[in-house]
């Protein structure tokens, strides 16, 4: 799908996650406003006792936010969250970075140049 938008994997973020312990809900999530559209579209509400839920992840840096700064010399921005994913970049001490989503040990973040991970 991030394909016939023209969007790269570096640059758009894009997960389908169940989010309720009984599998009723699926949360599709993304950086692009225009590809979870058209997934919704394309998708729709979900089946009978199953609902979808679509959420388009902006980044929570506004006015009275924290802002997220790389205190060590550098910071590797994996895919996924797991140190074996594939590492997308590095942002160095001092870096600002916009957080999308806060999980605990692992935050998703968007840099300076666009990139997500």
């Amino acid at each position: 799908m991030r394909s016939e938008h023209g969007l790269d994997s570096r640059v758009c973020y894009t997960n389908v996650r169940v989010s309720i312990p009984d599998g009723k809900c699926i949360c599709v999530e993304g950086t692009d406003a225009g590809l979870v559209d058209a997934l919704r579209t394309r998708v729709g509400p979900g089946a009978a006792g199953c609902r979808i839920e679509y959420r388009v992840l902006h980044g929570r840096n506004g006015p009275g936010d924290p802002v997220v700064i790389a205190i060590s010399s550098a910071v590797d921005v994996r895919r996924d969250p797991s140190h074996a994913s594939e590492l997308r970049t590095q942002i160095i001490y001092g870096d600002e970075v916009d957080v999308l989503r806060d999980d605990g040990d692992w935050m998703l973040v968007r840099i300076d140049d666009g990139y997500v991970g």
